[in-house]
């Protein structure tokens, strides 16, 4: 058993708007207990990094579980890990924002440059639960959710564009929808198999393998009696952040490093004047070339 952890949810100017209280659980392992309403923490948060919390909600209790769980984002150093996740079918919509909430401040770090730096709030809200998360934590004044903008209209310069200034869409909050949710699930198994994210949910890892294509919805999703929750909940952060660099042209951090060590491995090492490469190749020897300074000397 460790210690109660108090968790302090700060404004800017230091008035103390909620306090949480993290109670340590006695367990043998993770075999002999349930995951059910119980917060894992992997890692708390470390100054210099940048985290992200997502939550997938339910419609109420006894119904889908709510998820909430935090990721570290990739660095050149280390690549995205899951470091946090809590689950539950027994928590009202409107009382599911206080574990959100609760993250997010508990992951607020500093910075490189020595300023607070706030998890991205990533909130599915297909559902009318999503909405209510999202206006409790705004009415304790936090802000930092993923914005939706429509990509399309980017560019378009029109005089039907100049009479709509608001065809660019600014709303808070993740929209799963038959468009989204293939690259989604594309986008997390990607990240998997790459070796991009470091998953530490064995309950994550039983989810994964209970994924199969149904015919007649014609997606991916859990098998029948099975939940799919984690997965989803955790794929609705990383097409957050990554969806804009992974189908264009910036890579994650982490791979980036990888790819540039790479790249180091493969170049041939410096050997003074020693010739590198192709060496079938007629070189004809330089001969010396008098100048005209020659010639005066010779008067």
């Amino acid at each position: 058993m460790g210690d109660i952890v108090e968790a302090r949810a700060l404004s800017e100017d230091g008035t103390v708007l909620e306090t949480f209280r993290l109670e340590p659980v006695e367990t043998d392992g993770w075999p002999d207990t349930t995951a059910e309403q119980k917060l894992y923490i992997w890692e708390w948060g470390k100054e210099g990094e940048e985290y992200g919390v997502y939550c997938d909600p339910s419609e109420g209790v006894g119904l889908d579980n709510s998820v909430v769980g935090v990721i570290k984002k990739a660095t050149p150093w280390h690549p995205d890990e899951q470091v946090a996740e809590w689950v539950s079918n027994k928590v009202a919509p409107h009382d599911l924002w206080a574990y959100v909430y609760c993250l997010c401040h508990l992951y607020t770090v500093k910075g490189p440059n020595g300023q607070w730096r706030e998890p991205l709030a990533a909130v599915e809200v297909n559902i009318n639960a999503g909405d209510a998360v999202q206006t409790e934590m705004l009415k304790r004044g936090y802000t930092h959710f993923y914005r939706e903008t429509d990509m399309t209209q980017i560019g378009d310069t029109g005089p039907e564009f100049r009479k709509r200034p608001r065809a660019i869409r600014d709303r808070i909050g993740w929209r799963t929808d038959v468009r989204t949710r293939p690259k989604m699930i594309s986008l997390f198994r990607k990240m998997v198999r790459d070796g991009a994210l470091l998953v530490r949910s064995p309950e994550l890892v039983n989810e994964m393998a209970t994924l199969q294509y149904n015919l007649d919805k014609q997606r991916i999703e859990a098998a029948g009696g099975k939940h799919d929750d984690r997965v989803m909940g955790a794929a609705v952060l990383l097409t957050c952040w990554y969806d804009p660099e992974i189908y264009g042209t910036v890579p994650t951090a982490f791979i980036e490093q990888r790819n540039y060590e790479a790249e180091l491995e493969k170049a041939p090492a410096y050997m003074g004047d020693k010739s590198i490469g192709r060496g079938s190749r007629h070189v004809e020897k330089i001969h010396q070339v008098s100048d005209s300074r020659e010639l005066y000397a010779e008067l």
